[in-house]
């Protein structure tokens, strides 16, 4: 970790939040206040995406290799591995790239 060197991954510019956002009229606090935090994130981890790279992992031509997982539940419903169409330039760029072809 010595050698490390930092690299900035903040979010797309188009991705804001704001107090503005939150529930203002009673009616949807009241909603608000029903929906258990833990409930909520247990139903999201339900359905999960789960992504890996391996950058520049292909030694001949420094490629990385993606792949990702889908699941419901215990269940595997999609998956792929394979290389990288475009060459990256760090695995922070590589790990992008994973996600929104995962998306996809």
């Amino acid at each position: 970790m010595d050698n490390a060197k930092p690299v900035n991954t903040s979010l797309a510019s188009h991705f804001r939040l704001s107090k503005d956002q939150a529930p203002k009229m009673e009616e949807e606090k009241e909603l608000m206040a029903k929906i258990l935090y833990a409930s909520a994130i247990g139903s999201l981890m339900y359905t999960m995406g789960y992504v890996d790279v391996n950058f520049t992992g292909e030694v001949d031509h420094r490629i990385s290799s993606i792949g990702y997982v889908f699941t419901v539940g215990t269940t595997t419903v999609s998956w792929m591995s394979r290389i990288q169409k475009i060459v990256s330039l760090s695995t922070t760029e590589v790990e992008y790239v994973a996600v929104t072809e995962a998306r996809n």
